[in-house]
């Protein structure tokens, strides 16, 4: 009886010993799984990452992008907006300026920066004002007394022969000669030669006023500039002389 207990004793420490060393074998396989899995999980977000261009800092209106205001971050393709820029586009909109406040960390986009126009001659404009250019000669030009920032008066006869009219454009002001725009510029260049074209600044009504002047002849009127001119447009009224036998003239005025 003793030999038969002993050996149903050892035929269970087998049985123990073989389940813990199956379930040790289990274990392993499965963790071996689950790192597998977690090795192919990690590779296709990888291989889903698209590099975006952020900010790396907080960026005011009207701040100018740098190497250093801007870093890469990597976003899973699901989450990447299409005007999200990306890092071959640093190059392009270094220099240019923020429109709208940036926080740190948010993804660049072409909405959010404009260029920088503060360089630009079209930015000396006035608001609602336009560069008109037309050539000059030195008469116009006053022999070359007519300088960047003066006012002047523009004035053309406009109309057929029997019904003209006088049209004046006062207070224009003069911002180029030829392609320069700075008056210390044009004073350097004084003596050296005459400016071939002039630009002034105008309105829209001005500027379609003076396309029908340019199309004819005009005069540049130089102006105190503190004295208020004031637009005139007068009829001209053609005179005619008539003359009696004994020589004296009469004067005849016709209105159209």
């Amino acid at each position: 009886m003793a030999k038969i207990a002993l050996g149903w004793r050892a035929k269970l420490a087998v049985m123990a010993i073989v389940s813990v060393l199956l379930a040790l074998a289990s274990y392993q396989l499965v963790e071996r799984y689950i790192a597998e899995q977690n090795q192919v999980v990690q590779q296709q977000e990888q291989e889903d990452l698209v590099e975006i261009l952020v900010s790396s800092i907080d960026l005011e209106i009207g701040s100018t992008l740098d190497p250093m205001s801007m870093v890469i971050r990597s976003y899973p393709s699901a989450y990447v907006q299409e005007d999200w820029l990306r890092p071959k586009d640093a190059g392009l909109i270094a220099g240019l300026t923020t429109t709208k406040f940036i926080e740190r960390g948010e993804p660049l986009t072409p909405y959010a920066i404009a260029p920088d126009y503060s360089g630009y001659f079209s930015d000396t404009l006035a608001a609602g004002y336009y560069a008109i250019t037309v050539g000059i000669s030195p008469e116009q030009l006053h022999s070359g007394l007519l300088t960047i920032g003066d006012k002047v008066t523009l004035m053309s006869v406009l109309g057929d022969t029997d019904k003209m009219t006088e049209v004046l454009l006062p207070k224009i002001e003069v911002i180029a000669l030829d392609n320069i725009s700075e008056p210390h510029l044009m004073m350097s260049e004084a003596g050296q030669y005459m400016p071939s074209t002039v630009t002034f600044a105008m309105t829209q009504a001005q500027a379609l006023q003076f396309e029908q002047m340019r199309a004819g002849s005009f005069e540049v009127w130089l102006e105190h500039p503190q004295f208020e001119y004031q637009q005139l447009s007068k009829k001209i009224v053609p005179q005619v002389f008539s003359f009696s036998s004994n020589g004296q003239g009469r004067q005849h005025e016709f209105s159209f």
